[in-house]
């Protein structure tokens, strides 16, 4: 991430339930918040993956701990990036099991 020019990227990759990679993405973020803003991309992007290659079940690992509180409390969801974490957790509702 550049502060400096406010860009960044994101990035995942998809596994199966045994750990072997079934698909990753990559992109660049012009306009980026944070570094929390970036990893809430990667998290959203991965979940669109997900849904278009026709998975059910998804399970979303991260080691960012305020995503994750986040995207399982309301705590943030008036924050700055709080559209985003909203968009996320109904996504995942509507798409997954």
């Amino acid at each position: 991430m550049s502060e400096e020019q406010g860009t960044g990227g994101w990035g995942f990759t998809i596994t199966d339930a045994q750990g072997q990679a079934i698909g990753a993405g990559a992109g660049f973020m012009q306009h980026v918040q944070d570094p929390l803003n970036a990893e809430a991309m990667a998290c959203f992007q991965s979940l669109q993956a997900a849904q278009s290659w026709g998975l059910s079940e998804v399970h979303v690992q991260t080691d960012a701990s305020t995503l994750v509180q986040a995207l399982t409390t309301t705590d943030h969801d008036m924050g700055v990036n709080g559209i985003l974490f909203r968009e996320i957790k109904c996504f995942a509702r509507l798409n997954f099991n």
